[in-house]
């Protein structure tokens, strides 16, 4: 990004000789200013988009380059918005050219997102993902990523004047989007979201102020996204950790994620964390043995079936449990309280919900035949049964999800209809 003829233009440049020598484009070349500029490359590709202030609005723009940079396409239009539109970031899978920007009209923000199929020849119309949801707002770089079919995209609302981090994920590689999910849902200020995702991993991150100050917090899944484990402090001190404007930074090598934050003390460090890409466990004792509790939640509509395998550690079956299994509604009111046996450690059966909405069920294994049981930990678990999109977008999700359960933090399901 440069001045140089009285406005801000976007620049290229590329050297053939291993940087002893730069050639210099200009890629936007128009009047107005041109800002903000994210590029992403794949073999001779290079592709870009930015913002750029037209007689009326501001609008995010792309060029491409075949031929590693030596000639771009003239830019074309992806937002074409009377609104002002801003803080674009884009991601490639195979010819797919996914880019997302903010769109902002009086006190309205909201989400957008465009997809192209020929490597960024042709741009559908644009769809808003943020649905309404406040005032929504995105970070630069690293709020959506793609991983096979999936396209995954963060970002924090303002509700009732609380800020919260969301994310949206696409199966279908951008045609369709669920509706966006809260991954944060405390009362303090969620903001920044970044997220990195590979294979089934998938970690969000954000700065957060509901620890009394602004901590980093990450939250995993390993099912790409259909479930996510506990929220993570990754600082926890009584500094505030943050970096302004970009947020936390986050990206995995081998089976380990690093973290990159600012520490607000008297110095301003920068610290570096890595955070392995185990799966959340949640345990309890038997005669001095582990017993990993893993659950299944199939959710379909208001019945919803479950399976929950309790194993030891390297065997796949114990003897059996006798458990108590609890749903309660969000306002703490009791729907349904049950006791079950796993035998051999399983058991299947089907929660009978009576409306749409949220709930928390509650696992608690009671005792075990013949053993000399010790409870270490409860997990509590939100099943999200959620209403239909507005405007009459008619979406239907089944969501399976297998998921380790760690303390009393949770997993959130979604049922999409």
């Amino acid at each position: 990004m440069d001045v140089l003829f009285g406005d801000m233009e976007i620049y290229f440049a590329r050297s053939d000789d291993f940087g002893n020598t730069f050639e210099i484009k200009n890629i936007s070349n128009t009047d107005g200013d041109s800002v903000n500029p994210r590029l992403r490359i794949d073999g001779n590709k290079v592709f870009v988009v930015w913002a750029q202030d037209t007689s009326s609005s501001s609008e995010i723009y792309f060029s491409k380059s075949e031929n590693y940079g030596l000639n771009f396409t003239a830019p074309i239009n992806i937002s074409n918005s009377l609104k002002n539109s801003y803080d674009s970031g884009i991601t490639l899978q195979e010819s797919n050219v996914y880019v997302i920007w903010k769109e902002s009209y009086e006190n309205q923000t909201d989400i957008f997102f465009s997809k192209s199929i020929d490597y960024g020849s042709t741009f559908d119309s644009p769809i808003n993902l943020s649905m309404d949801k406040g005032d929504s707002l995105i970070t630069r770089d690293t709020q959506i990523r793609a991983v096979g079919d999936n396209v995954f995209v963060v970002f924090s609302a303002e509700i009732n004047k609380n800020r919260e981090a969301y994310i949206t994920i696409s199966r279908d590689k951008g045609e369709t989007f669920e509706e966006p999910v809260n991954i944060s849902n405390n009362p303090g200020k969620s903001q920044l979201p970044q997220l990195y995702s590979d294979d089934s991993n998938l970690f969000v991150l954000w700065e957060d102020d509901s620890p009394g100050n602004f901590d980093v917090l990450l939250r995993q899944s390993i099912d790409s996204g259909r479930s996510f484990g506990p929220i993570k402090n990754i600082t926890t001190d009584a500094s505030n950790s943050l970096i302004s404007v970009l947020g936390p930074q986050i990206t995995s090598s081998d089976n380990h994620v690093f973290v990159f934050w600012e520490n607000k003390s008297k110095t301003d460090d920068l610290f570096l964390t890595m955070v392995p890409k185990d799966s959340p466990d949640y345990f309890f004792e038997s005669n001095n043995k582990k017993i990993s509790v893993k659950i299944e939640i199939k959710e379909n509509d208001l019945i919803v079936p479950v399976e929950i395998v309790f194993q030891e550690s390297g065997i796949d079956k114990i003897e059996n449990i006798v458990f108590k299994m609890t749903v309660n509604d969000q306002s703490g009111n009791e729907i349904l309280a049950t006791t079950e046996i796993a035998n051999n450690g399983n058991f299947s059966g089907n929660l009978n919900l009576p409306k749409k909405g949220e709930y928390y069920l509650h696992i608690e294994p009671i005792d075990m035949s013949n053993s000399n049981f010790t409870e270490l930990e409860k997990p509590d678990i939100i099943i999200n049964v959620i209403p239909e999109f507005p405007s009459g977008l008619a979406i239907f999700a089944v969501i399976s999800i297998i998921f380790m359960v760690i303390g009393k933090n949770y997993t959130k399901f979604v049922y999409l209809k």
